[in-house]
């Protein structure tokens, strides 16, 4: 569990078996809750120093 915000975040739990579809979904929800995490976090700090946020997850791109 993370908590943002003050708020708590569910995060799924890998599946057993590394192969098929479903560690494809649990791998993109967890992409998909790292992204949202990322914007909120860029948001809160923009509106604490009055600066805009890069619009883009720039610390979840590979480099």
């Amino acid at each position: 569990m993370i908590i943002s915000a003050g708020k708590d975040i569910a995060v799924p739990g890998q599946p057993i078996d590394r192969e098929g579809g479903s560690y494809r979904l649990w791998k993109q929800s967890l992409w998909s809750l790292a992204e949202e995490i990322d914007k909120k976090t860029n948001d809160a700090l923009g509106l604490l120093d009055g600066k805009g946020r890069c619009k883009t997850a720039g610390s979840l791109r590979k480099h």
